[in-house]
């Protein structure tokens, strides 16, 4: 029998140490985390070094022991830190009787959280490394610290690898986020999804499990039309450049032979889809979303037209200075809207029910492609028309989806591909080395001039705000 690979907690020390590592064991697995201690998991018979490996990598958060007698004669342990260092895991220093880190545990350590113990160890103790553990074990942490080893493999240009990982953080994150959904409607899609591939009907109150869905049926669930429009509905935000994942390319990447090998370009745009997953279904932190470009949002305590700005009184339903309908408000989020409007910004929702004739919507794209036109006369957009489009596509009640496929018909198709690149770097907001890396690269496979690049860029960074 193999040892247990799928603990949270692996518990490192030296042999001198096996009571206390024992006593943290048993603690934790009572307060419900658990553990893995070689004494206890290595079955008889078994290779220590492949499977201590094995643990390592299958753990989240690593604890060690630090004592006099792991000072003393470090080597013991050493691999185990150096395995977890190279793996992004934190470590989480249990410092027996106040003894500092010395000699080579210095390296691993002294940037670590610290948490004193005593042999045994009280309750306050434990619920104090319960507490720092449960940290480490949030979802959010977790998808942080992968997507930072992600980063750390591109920089040591690891193409293989952190593509590898980039798929798992994408497929982990796609599983939390259908486990964890309560909203209604992509809990009973998942639960049709579940019966016609497994072929047994759930219970309407079932939960919606998904662990047992391969890579390529989670895409297919996720990238569902309805589906697609579930999460644009949740997420309420008007930009989703989740849409720009080609869901087909990254199953044909995930099933291909694990002796071929990857290019730069590959691996960075992996790991490009996998930050826009994390970000947009806000696993981590908050999408950064496009600035309201029409700033005057109608507040009732302004006590101001949204429209015309002009006062207006708690009992008028219409302004008296430009005829428009007040205390407007969207029928999906409650955002309050302005008369004008057709759209609202934040959720894509349309203010009326639907176009009254395909004639009205085709005059509506029309109008915004003769904009748009216009606006890449010069051939680059700036803030200001940026602005105007986007203000008026919301007016004419387009979709960011028309939108897009309307200016990719006006502008050069290079800077279209490299405006969407720098949409989802931005989505946290900034550009990091590694990122600025794949713009670059971006920037040359599209024959960009520099110019022309850095204006995208300022467009990029002017309309949107960061993740908080």
């Amino acid at each position: 029998m193999v040892a247990r690979m799928s603990e949270d907690v692996f518990i490192s020390h030296v042999q001198e140490d096996g009571e206390l590592a024992a006593l943290l064991h048993d603690a934790l697995e009572n307060r419900g985390i658990s553990c893995w201690l070689a004494s206890r998991d290595i079955k008889k018979g078994a290779i220590w070094s492949s499977e201590i490996t094995r643990a390592i990598d299958a753990c989240q958060v690593l604890m060690f022991i630090l004592s006099v007698h792991s000072n003393r004669d470090p080597k013991e342990v050493l691999r185990e830190l150096h395995a977890a260092d190279a793996r992004g895991i934190p470590i989480l220093c249990v410092n027996l009787d106040g003894v500092m880190p010395d000699r080579e545990l210095k390296y691993f350590l002294l940037s670590q959280q610290l948490a004193n113990v005593s042999c045994p160890p009280s309750e306050m103790q434990i619920d104090e490394i319960r507490s720092s553990v449960t940290h480490y074990l949030s979802y959010q942490q977790r998808f942080i610290r992968k997507f930072s080893l992600i980063e750390k493999l591109l920089r040591g240009r690891n193409w293989a690898q952190s593509a590898v990982e980039s798929i798992d953080l994408i497929g982990g994150a796609l599983k939390h986020y259908f486990n964890s959904s309560e909203d209604s409607a992509i809990r009973r899609y998942v639960r049709e999804f579940n019966a016609s591939h497994t072929g047994t009907p759930q219970e309407e109150n079932s939960l919606c499990a998904v662990d047992d869905l391969s890579f390529a049926q989670l895409i297919d669930l996720f990238s569902a039309e309805s589906m697609l429009q579930d999460h644009r509905r949740i997420c309420r935000e008007p930009l989703h450049r989740i849409m720009m994942t080609n869901w087909q390319q990254l199953v044909s990447l995930e099933q291909r032979d694990s002796g071929m090998t990857w290019s730069e370009d590959e691996a960075r745009l992996v790991a490009s889809w996998a930050k826009n997953i994390i970000y947009e279904l806000h696993l981590v932190g908050n999408a950064a979303v496009p600035r309201d470009p029409l700033q005057a949002r109608v507040k009732k305590e302004a006590q101001t037209c949204g429209s015309c700005s002009s006062s207006i009184q708690d009992s008028w339903k219409f302004c008296a200075n430009c005829g428009g309908r007040l205390n407007l408000v969207c029928r999906n989020c409650q955002e309050p809207l302005r008369s004008e409007w057709k759209r609202c910004p934040c959720c894509e929702t349309l203010v009326e029910l639907k176009f009254e004739s395909l004639t009205e919507m085709q005059k509506a794209e029309d109008e915004y492609r003769l904009l748009c036109r216009g606006a890449w006369l010069d051939g680059v957009l700036t803030v200001v028309e940026t602005r105007m489009l986007m203000a008026r596509r919301i007016e004419l009640g387009l979709s960011s989806e028309v939108a897009l496929r309307i200016e990719r018909e006006c502008a050069p198709q290079n800077v279209i591909d490299y405006r969407l690149a720098v949409e989802c770097v931005l989505i946290d907001g900034i550009i990091t080395d590694v990122e600025r890396e794949f713009l670059n690269r971006k920037m040359e496979q599209l024959g960009l001039d520099p110019d022309v690049a850095s204006e995208i860029e300022k467009v990029g960074q002017s309309t949107v705000q960061p993740a908080v």
